[in-house]
C-alpha cells in the first residue's frame, strides 16, 4: 500500500485542510490513504496547540485522514529545519508513505528541491559566512547565499511555507528517503494573511478563537463542532496567555541549573529568566538578610513558610543573605511558644492551640533547613510536631479535626478531648501537602521516616474515602452531603497533590494516581472558568477560616459553609498549579 504523508499542526483544522485532503485524492485516486505527522499539544515557536492533540486529530481523521501520528514534543517546537526533519522521520517509520504534500505559495516542486540541494551544498557555508559579514539577518544572508549559487530559485527562501517546503527537501535528501515531495499551491489565502472566498489561515482563525468570535465559517462542519464541545468542556481556546500565571509560577520555582537546560544555544538567554524569578523574593529579602514586613514577635506560623523560597535560592547561588533570612526565621522557632507537650501555638494570639495550617506553613522549611545545613535537630523537631498533631486530632475517620486546644478553654473547644468539631478542608490539605514535602526531602534512614509514611498512607487512605460523587472534596469533609456544603476548590487541589505525590514517594499506587487525574478533570471542569481578563481562574475557593478572634469563629458546620467564597485566590491557586505540576498536566 502507498499513502500520501502530510506534516501539520492542524490548529485547528479548516477548510483549507480539508481542501488539500480531497484534492490529493482527486490527484491519486479516491482509495489513497492519507497519513498524517501532526504536532501533540504544542506547536511550533512552543506555543499551544489551540485545542489538545486528540481534538484535532480527531476533526482531521473526521475530514479525511485515515491515521494521524503525533510529530514528538522535540520536533514540533523546533525550528522548520527540525520540524521537516522530524516530521520526515516518523512518514520514513511508516514504510507506506511514497509522497510527501505540503502547501506552498510557489505551487511547484522543482524550485524548492534545487535550493534544497543548494543548502546541502558544501560551497553554501562559506556563502553565508560572507553574507553574515555584512551584518544582515540570518534570514536575509541565506538567500543572498543562495543567489550568488543558484540565482533566481533563491527566491522562494523568502516565503514561509515555501521555506518550511525547502527544509522537507532537505531532509528528505539527508535522510535518503524514496519519498518524492509534492508542493501544493495553498488555497486563496496564504500563510499569516486573512481570510478570502470562505478560506482563512490558521493564525487568522486562531485570532478569531483567541477573542472569542465565530470562526465556523472557516472549519468543517466536524472541526467546528469538535470545537464547541472542546469549550463547552473547559478545555478550548488554549492560548499563552491563559498559561502565563502558572508559567510564571514555575520560573519562579526553578533553579539556575534548571534554568540551563533549556538553552539549547548557548546563549545565556536563561540567566535573564533566572535573574527575573530571583528579583521577585529580592523585594522582600535585603542585602543583610532581613525580610521586609516580617514581625517575628507575633510568633505566627503563617510567616515561617516564606522560607522554603529563600532556602532554594541560597542553595542556587550560595548568597549569603538568604541563610542570613532562614536563620532569622529559625530564631522564631526558638522562641515559638508551645503547649505543655511542646507543640508549636499556631499564633501566640492563640494560646495553647495547635492547627493543622501551622504543620504546613513551618515544618517542611524546617525539614528543608535541616536537610541544607546539616542541622538535623530541626528535622526532629518538625517531626515531633507532626506526630504530636496526629495524635491529637486524629478521628475515627481517620479524618482530623482542624485544630487541638490543648486548655480546653476556647468555646469551640469539645470539653473532653480540646478538638474543634469539624474536619475543615483546607486545614486538612495542608496536612496532607506538609507530609507530602517533608517525606520529599526527608532522608529515609531518619528515625521519623517510617512514622511519617504511615501517616501519610493513613492521610491519603481518608481522604479518598472522603471524596464526593462529584470527585471533589468538600469545604466541610465529616458533613460532605449537607445542605449549602460545596465542593471547594483549594482541598481539591490540595488532595490531588498529595495523592500525586504519594504515588511518586511510593506511599500509594495507580489507583490513587488514577484518583488525582480524575480529580483533576473534575476540577477543571466544575470550578476553572475564564475571566474578564481572558484568564482562567479557580473559583469556590473559600477566602479564609479560623478559630476564635473578633468576631467569634465557632467551628460550627454553619460557620464554615457561610466564610465568604471568592475567586482567584492564592490560597486556591497556589495548590492548584501545585497539583498540575505534580501530574504534568
Amino acid at each position: 500500500m502507498n499513502a500520501i504523508g502530510i506534516i501539520t499542526e492542524y490548529n485547528p483544522f479548516h477548510r483549507g485542510h480539508k481542501w488539500q485532503i480531497d484534492e490529493l485524492r482527486r490527484r491519486f485516486g479516491a482509495g489513497t490513504g492519507i497519513v498524517c505527522a501532526m504536532s501533540g499539544d504544542f506547536v511550533q515557536r512552543g506555543d499551544f496547540a489551540v485545542e489538545r492533540a486528540h481534538a484535532r486529530a480527531e476533526a482531521a481523521v473526521r475530514g479525511g485522514a485515515d491515521l494521524v501520528l503525533e510529530l514528538p514534543l522535540p520536533w514540533a517546537i523546533a525550528s522548520a529545519e527540525g520540524f521537516a526533519r522530524g516530521g520526515v522521520a516518523v512518514l520514513n517509520a511508516t514504510g507506506i508513505v511514497s509522497v510527501l504534500a505540503f502547501g506552498s505559495e510557489c505551487g511547484e516542486t522543482e524550485p524548492l528541491q534545487r535550493a534544497a540541494e543548494t543548502l546541502l551544498r558544501a560551497d553554501f557555508s562559506s556563502a553565508l559566512r560572507e553574507a553574515l559579514a555584512a551584518g544582515t539577518s540570518f534570514a536575509s544572508a541565506r538567500e543572498a547565499a543562495a543567489r550568488t549559487l543558484v540565482g533566481e530559485d533563491a527566491a522562494v527562501l523568502k516565503n514561509p511555507n515555501d521555506i518550511l517546503g525547502v527544509e522537507y527537501c532537505k531532509a528528505i535528501i539527508e535522510s535518503g528517503s524514496v519519498i518524492a515531495p509534492l508542493a501544493m499551491a495553498r488555497k486563496a489565502v496564504g500563510h499569516d494573511e486573512g481570510a478570502e472566498d470562505g478560506f482563512a489561515s490558521a493564525s487568522h482563525i486562531r485570532g478569531l478563537l483567541a477573542r472569542g468570535e465565530d470562526a465556523s465559517a472557516f472549519l468543517t462542519e466536524e472541526s467546528a463542532a469538535i470545537y464547541a464541545r472542546e469549550c463547552a468542556a473547559g478545555r478550548a481556546p488554549v492560548t499563552m496567555k491563559g498559561a502565563e500565571r502558572a508559567i510564571l509560577s514555575r520560573l519562579r520555582a526553578m533553579n539556575e541549573d534548571d534554568f540551563a537546560r533549556f538553552d539549547g544555544g548557548r546563549e545565556g538567554l536563561y540567566r535573564r529568566f533566572y535573574d527575573a524569578a530571583k528579583a521577585n523574593v529580592d523585594q522582600y529579602v535585603t542585602a543583610d538578610g532581613e525580610i521586609l514586613t516580617y514581625e517575628p514577635d507575633k510568633y505566627n506560623l503563617d510567616m515561617i513558610c516564606m522560607g522554603r523560597t529563600a532556602l532554594r535560592l541560597f542553595k542556587a547561588t550560595g548568597e549569603a543573605k538568604y541563610e542570613k533570612a532562614c536563620r532569622r526565621l529559625i530564631e522564631q522557632i526558638k522562641g515559638q511558644p508551645t503547649t505543655a507537650e511542646g507543640g508549636f501555638w499556631h499564633k501566640k494570639l492563640y494560646p495553647q492551640q495547635m492547627w493543622l495550617d501551622g504543620i504546613y506553613m513551618a515544618c517542611p522549611f524546617l525539614t528543608e533547613f535541616a536537610v541544607t545545613f546539616g542541622e538535623m535537630q530541626w528535622a526532629d523537631l518538625a517531626a515531633k510536631q507532626m506526630t504530636l498533631i496526629f495524635d491529637k486530632t486524629r478521628l475515627e475517620s481517620g479524618l482530623h479535626a482542624h485544630a487541638w486546644d490543648s486548655a480546653r478553654a476556647q468555646k469551640w473547644a469539645d470539653p473532653q478531648t480540646g478538638l474543634s468539631p469539624h474536619v475543615w478542608g483546607r486545614a486538612m490539605g495542608w496536612f496532607v501537602m506538609a507530609h507530602a514535602d517533608v517525606l520529599a526531602v526527608l532522608p529515609e534512614s531518619h528515625p521519623a521516616y517510617a512514622r511519617l509514611s504511615l501517616q501519610m498512607k493513613s492521610l491519603l487512605h481518608a481522604v479518598m474515602a472522603a471524596r464526593g460523587t462529584d470527585k471533589l472534596w468538600h469545604q466541610v469533609m465529616d458533613r460532605p452531603e449537607s445542605a449549602e456544603n460545596y465542593a471547594e476548590s483549594s482541598c481539591s487541589a490540595m488532595f490531588i497533590y498529595g495523592l500525586a505525590k504519594g504515588k511518586a514517594l511510593g506511599l500509594c499506587g495507580a489507583k490513587e494516581e488514577a484518583a488525582a487525574r480524575e480529580s483533576m478533570d473534575a476540577l477543571w471542569a466544575q470550578n476553572v472558568v475564564t475571566a474578564a481578563d481572558g484568564y482562567p481562574e479557580l473559583t469556590r475557593i473559600c477566602k479564609v477560616a479560623g478559630l476564635g478572634g473578633e468576631p467569634y469563629r465557632d467551628g460550627s458546620y454553619g460557620y464554615y459553609v457561610h466564610e465568604t467564597v471568592c475567586s482567584g485566590d492564592t490560597k486556591g491557586t497556589a495548590p492548584f498549579l501545585m497539583a498540575c505540576c505534580a501530574l504534568e498536566v
